[in-house]
């Protein structure tokens, strides 16, 4: 053992290092990296997007840099309609749960005029959940679920606005 610590006095002494780095088996002290920090997520002002053609292919977003798409719209388990929808970031950073405004659901009545549907909350309904409720990574995606106190029959000529988004038609359905 006096041997070993002869040679490592000696080595260091040799190699013109400094003896205060810590012994072998002694604690060192570590820094963590140095963490930037990301640029805060943006939304941009843009008009809304209209999509009143194929209305279960993906929409880009400008203004929220996301895609969204309409997957289902189907029965509620508490009565009314579900519509089920894809949000996929396209940004650098984390989407925040806040990003976008609470979707909105219009129908047409036989006068062609459009009413809007109250949106079921989980407050009325435990146990629905219907909110992108934490924040969105940077090409992640989610699918999201929105009730609306509507028949599913209603949805032939409705208006789905989400984001800057707006599914106009007859709703996708399964």
């Amino acid at each position: 053992m006096i041997a070993a610590t002869l040679a490592t006095v000696t080595l260091v002494a040799c190699s013109g290092e400094k003896t205060d780095a810590p012994a072998p088996g002694s604690e060192a002290t570590s820094s963590a990296p140095v963490v930037e920090e990301a640029t805060p997520f943006s939304p941009k002002q843009v008009e809304p997007v209209l999509v009143d053609q194929d209305l279960t292919e993906p929409a880009h977003d400008p203004g929220l840099n996301v895609d969204w798409q309409i997957m289902s719209v189907n029965y509620g388990n508490y009565g009314g309609s579900v519509i089920h929808v894809l949000i996929t970031n396209r940004n650098d950073v984390a989407l925040p749960a806040d990003a976008f405004a609470r979707p909105t659901l219009a129908i047409s009545d036989y006068s062609g005029n459009l009413t809007e549907i109250q949106r079921m909350t989980e407050d009325q309904y435990p146990g629905l959940v219907s909110a992108l409720d934490l924040p969105l990574g940077p090409g992640a995606s989610t699918n999201l679920a929105y009730a609306f106190q509507t028949s599913y029959g209603s949805l032939y000529n409705a208006e789905f606005r989400i984001g800057n988004i707006i599914f106009k038609g007859s709703l996708p359905r399964n």
